[in-house]
């Protein structure tokens, strides 16, 4: 079954904010193996800049796990078969660094719907907001619905019509061979004279 294009714009806020704290980001640093010092120790994160322990730049990905089941992705009128989706891709732009101790906000938007040969790709994008409504971040993600575009049936082609090969003529259109008369037009041989004519000797 298709996915339901009217869902373009439709716009699913987070139920309530998501508090950013240093384990979550450990575990996530520990997860993808990244350790970086700033990821996990909060001396070495202020000495570069920050209040606290920075998260990785794919950290936010985790608000679209833990809403998921107030997102577009989990709305029976969608008639998203999850059976059937793959996750295509995901961006992650970033207006400042997310750090522990972040109050985040999150609204998941349906993007675009769209065919691509037998299947069709839902793009959504999340905005992320702070405690005070700046922004934070702003992710967009491709998953791709296997088989389900509607794929209209190809178009028949006209039958193609043979024709005659090496010239053939119709057996009506018969020349007859060379310059033969027909027999009824025969000539006499030679100044033969009829028998009735023959002279005395």
């Amino acid at each position: 079954m298709a996915v339901n294009r009217e869902f373009v714009g439709r716009a699913y806020p987070a139920p309530e904010t998501y508090e950013v704290g240093r384990e979550h980001i450990r575990r996530f640093a520990e997860a993808i193996g990244d350790l970086h010092p700033a990821y996990l120790d909060p001396e070495a994160a202020r000495a570069l800049g920050h209040a606290d322990v920075v998260a990785p730049p794919t950290f936010l990905t985790v608000l679209n796990f833990r809403f998921a089941a107030s997102g577009p992705v989990a709305d029976p009128g969608l008639g998203l078969d999850y059976s059937l989706v793959v996750h295509g891709e995901q961006t992650f732009e970033l207006h400042r660094p997310v750090v522990a101790g972040d109050v985040l906000t999150s609204v998941q938007r349906v993007d675009d719907i769209r065919s691509a040969g037998r299947n069709e790709l839902l793009l959504t994008v999340t905005e992320v907001t702070g405690a005070g409504g700046e922004p934070v971040a702003t992710l967009r993600s491709t998953i791709v619905s296997r088989g389900t575009a509607a794929v209209p049936p190809p178009k028949e082609q006209p039958a193609v019509q043979e024709q005659p090969t090496d010239q053939e003529q119709p057996a009506g259109d018969e020349q007859p061979a060379g310059d033969e008369q027909p027999a009824g037009d025969e000539q006499p041989a030679g100044d033969e004279q009829p028998a009735g004519d023959e002279q005395e000797a």
